[in-house]
């Protein structure tokens, strides 16, 4: 979770490995902060807000990946395995 209570997609709960900066994923708003990181590696992706990852998912939007006639998986084809972890104690939901 951001700074600022905004529930965000990251694998590590340091930024270091994946985004290159020396900072804590809590420790950053996601406004003029962790929106606008890009990971080290191509396609250089953005950090996703959950809300964001489960619209792409209701959508028939292309998602990386390979198969299909295009090369690409949709996003309504993607299983999601999620490991929710809350280091701040007990979880609260923002309103946004």
């Amino acid at each position: 979770m951001s700074l600022d209570g905004i529930v965000v997609i990251c694998h590590d709960a340091l930024l270091k490995r994946l985004y290159g900066v020396d900072a804590a994923v809590s420790s950053l708003p996601w406004t003029d902060g962790l929106d606008q990181l890009r990971t080290l590696r191509e396609p250089r992706s953005p950090m996703l807000r959950f809300r964001q990852l489960l619209e792409k998912i209701a959508s028939a939007d292309p998602a990386n990946g390979v198969g299909g006639e295009s090369g690409r998986t949709s996003w309504k084809d993607a299983w999601i395995l999620m490991d929710i972890k809350a280091s701040t104690g007990a979880l609260r939901m923002p309103e946004s």
